[in-house]
C-alpha cells in the first residue's frame, strides 16, 4: 500500500546512535517521529489507489479535540 510521506523537518539521534527523521507538528510545534502522527487515506487525489497520507497534527493534539 503507498504511502505519501512529506519529507522530515528534522534529524534526531536514536539511543543506537542511528538517525531518525522527524516532522513538526503544526499545533504544538514539538518535532515527533512519524508513529506520534496518524494516517488518512485518501481517495480524491488517486482513485483506486489506496494512498495514505500523514495526517496534519500528532496524535496528541488531536486527542485534545
Amino acid at each position: 500500500m503507498p504511502v505519501d510521506l512529506p519529507e522530515p523537518n528534522g534529524i534526531i539521534q536514536d539511543a543506537r546512535g542511528g538517525e531518525v527523521p522527524v516532522w513538526q507538528c503544526p499545533h504544538c510545534q514539538q518535532m515527533k517521529r512519524i508513529e506520534d502522527f496518524g494516517w488518512r487515506k485518501r481517495d480524491d487525489i488517486h482513485p483506486g489507489q489506496n494512498v495514505w497520507h500523514k495526517q496534519s497534527w500528532c496524535m496528541d493534539c488531536r486527542g485534545q479535540l
